[in-house]
């Protein structure tokens, strides 16, 4: 594919699937990839409930 190895990368709204996915593929490519997500229920591992 590509590779991003030493670059940085930011997703805002990586709570939704997409842009969760566009995430984890940045990362998988060498990037170090730092996610905003305003829907922290339904980021996966999250068992806290919203206050």
């Amino acid at each position: 594919m590509f590779e991003l190895n030493g670059r940085k990368a930011l997703v805002a709204g990586a709570s939704g699937a997409i842009r969760g996915a566009i995430a984890r593929v940045l990362h998988a490519q060498g990037a170090a990839a730092l996610s905003e997500a305003g829907a922290t229920e339904r980021l996966p591992g999250n068992r806290r409930p919203r206050p």
